[in-house]
């Protein structure tokens, strides 16, 4: 019978070490499928919920457009921007967030106007962009 409370014992106390270490992990990651890979410039992990709570849903989803209509109230932009668009849309997801050669794009934009601003967001590639292993995107 010592056995197993002393088993039992050591059960809570490995528990107990281990729950500090999964709730740093739970809140380094991001919630849900928010993470995006650019292959050429690295990983991009959006934070869906932090944007959210900042800004109204309307400043990044547009409304359903007549020639193509939402199949759910709640879609990713990737449903419809894909890497290579279909008709009837024309922007592929890539473009929708940024196009790096015209500097402009959702995330662009609104990164631009919050920095203008004097809001603390990330400006530059690598600020976002993060190679695989921890190194910035920049070369």
């Amino acid at each position: 019978m010592s056995q197993l409370r002393l088993a039992l014992a050591a059960l809570a106390l490995f528990g107990c070490a281990l729950a500090p270490a999964s709730a740093a992990a739970q809140a380094t990651e991001p919630v849900g499928p928010d993470s995006v890979v650019y292959a050429s410039r690295g990983r991009v992990v959006f934070y869906h919920n932090k944007h959210g709570e900042k800004f109204e849903c309307a400043s990044c989803h547009h409304d359903a457009k007549a020639d193509k209509p939402f199949e759910r109230p709640r879609q990713k932009c990737s449903d419809c921007h894909t890497e290579a668009p279909v008709a009837p849309v024309t922007t592929t997801l890539r473009n929708a967030m940024h196009d790096t050669e015209a500097r402009a794009g959702l995330c662009f934009d609104c990164h631009k106007t919050e920095g203008e601003k004097g809001v603390k967001v990330p400006v530059r590639c690598a600020d976002c962009h993060v190679r695989e292993g921890g190194g910035s995107s920049r070369r």
